[in-house]
């Protein structure tokens, strides 16, 4: 464990982000814009299962086309993207998985004081073991669990761009459901609701304060025997700013308010700080650097009553030319749990580089690592990933 945070420290690690080549865009008579995209993955991981002892490595190939329809008017978008990804293990065959998903999203203006934007997704995904619900067992079930999940929501915003004032009202459900090993997944089918609200003030041309209020209903589909219902409502208040200073620099950020109560009389509710932050910095063109802050409240995917998680980001891009681009960052996450005795301190980091060798191929290589650091033993691992990237575009 110890080694990888060497690692992460002597190379400065940063998280890794994939970057894409120059998608070819087919276009169509009717003004529908068509973005094919191919990317494969070729990488090996000395820890699969994410266990702190008996760790097993494995290559894994991850096999990603996807295609994007978009038709834009240069004020209004609908667009569709589909795509799927064959994740094939070299030993460990009863890992493999064919993941899909579907994305439907619009914006649309009918007048310069009203916008809406609407979203539907589609998921049918799988858990790898040892993450979600098998945390900590790792290759306890002989295959990985799988769920399909559903996404609806929609937005309105009333006010001028123009207009000192700007409100806007929101509404999203979400519903996952796991397919197999129903005897102890069952427990882990959720539906929820929310509704929110944002008040924008601007400030000046650049600069807007807002001020966010929502509410999330998290429902639990059954309750294990000899437990507690795991039904909350989640409230959030959060004052906020966005911001684009200059050409340089970017930001939103929001501090506020949350309260997490439960259904269940003997789960500890949560009220508290709680925050989002994201701001990049770009001194020259063919550079930039972001920073990302969060803290919440969330649902454990295993045992406790809530997990209360701050996380800490930064990455760096850099363009060398017009082929040569790196990537390099770090992440910082602790999760304290209330109802168990756990606390986990997670440390990420990642390096990449790639080279565009034509318009249609980018090829690149890639380090991940990971150390996690928990007062529950058997919640302790490290891992180290290594590969190589290819984006094909049509």
């Amino acid at each position: 464990m110890k080694t990888c945070i060497k690692i992460s420290l002597f190379a400065g690690v940063f998280c890794y982000t994939t970057h894409g080549t120059a998608s070819s865009e087919i276009y169509l008579e009717n003004g529908v814009v068509v973005k094919p995209l191919l990317n494969v993955v070729s990488k090996y991981d000395d820890n699969i299962y994410q266990q702190a002892s008996d760790k097993q490595g494995d290559s894994i190939l991850i096999v990603t086309p996807s295609i994007g329809l978009v038709f834009d008017d240069g004020l209004n978008q609908y667009k569709l993207d589909l795509g799927l990804s064959s994740g094939s293990y070299g030993k460990n065959s009863d890992d493999n998985y064919l993941d899909t998903e579907a994305n439907l999203s619009a914006h649309f203006e009918p007048s310069n004081k009203h916008r809406f934007d609407l979203l539907a997704s589609a998921f049918s995904q799988s858990e790898p073991r040892g993450t979600g619900v098998t945390e900590g067992t790792g290759s306890a079930l002989p295959e990985p669990l799988t769920y399909k999940k559903h996404i609806l929501g929609g937005k309105y915003e009333f006010g001028a761009m123009s207009s000192f004032t700007r409100i806007a009202f929101e509404a999203q459900s979400e519903n996952k459901k796991y397919d197999n090993f129903r005897s102890i997944s069952k427990y882990r089918d959720t539906s929820s609701i929310k509704f929110g609200s944002s008040l924008f003030y601007k400030m000046d041309s650049e600069t807007d304060l807002f001020l966010d209020l929502s509410r999330e209903d998290i429902k639990y589909d059954q309750i294990e025997d000899n437990t507690i219902s795991r039904d909350s409502k989640d409230n959030r208040a959060l004052l906020g700013v966005q911001w684009e200073m200059t050409s340089m620099t970017t930001g939103l950020a929001k501090l506020g308010y949350q309260n997490k109560s439960f259904v269940g009389s003997s789960r500890e509710n949560f009220s508290g700080l709680s925050w989002e932050a994201q701001i990049q910095w770009q001194p020259l063109t063919y550079t930039n650097i972001t920073f990302e802050t969060s803290r919440a409240a969330k649902d454990p995917t295993t045992e406790g009553d809530y997990v209360n998680q701050s996380l800490y980001a930064l990455n760096w891009n850099h363009n060398w030319n017009e082929k040569l681009r790196s990537s390099i960052g770090a992440s910082f996450t602790t999760d304290v749990y209330t109802g168990i005795y756990r606390k986990d301190e997670i440390l990420t980091g990642s390096f990449s580089i790639s080279y565009l060798i034509q318009r249609w191929l980018e090829i690149g290589v890639f380090i991940e690592i990971k150390d996690n650091d928990s007062t529950t033993e058997i919640m302790s691992f490290d891992k180290n990933l290594a590969g190589l990237n290819f984006n094909i575009s049509m």
